[in-house]
């Protein structure tokens, strides 16, 4: 199933038809797959930024992905700026899903980045 989500996903990217959607869910598979040969570190990395350029930097949840990517490329430091950036979008006073998310986020890549939890 994986393997054909992605192909699908692929193809709808290569063939210029892609939504910000096919983008995001795209980039989500090739990083939080459980199945180590599908995961595609270049690829998540590449659409990514792809992402928070269409979005402008102003999608959280486009960064945490961007961050997500950074993570997975051995940059938890710049993963870490980047999740920073999509916190400070969210409105400090609501502790909201995505909040608590991207803060789970914040906290594993900041171990990352001290060496912890690799």
């Amino acid at each position: 199933m994986t393997r054909r989500a992605l192909a699908i996903l692929r193809e709808t990217i290569d063939g210029g038809a892609a939504s910000q959607y096919d983008l995001q869910q795209y980039v989500w598979l090739l990083l939080s797959t459980p199945l180590a040969e599908f995961r595609n570190q270049a690829d998540a990395s590449r659409y990514s930024e792809q992402l928070v350029q269409i979005t402008e930097g102003g999608d959280p949840r486009m960064l945490d992905l961007r961050a997500m990517a950074l993570d997975a490329g051995g940059d938890p430091f710049a993963a870490s700026t980047m999740e920073r950036k999509a916190l400070g979008l969210l409105p400090a006073e609501v502790a909201s899903d995505l909040r608590i998310l991207l803060e789970k986020h914040l906290a594993a890549f900041e171990r990352h980045a001290t060496g912890a939890g690799r």
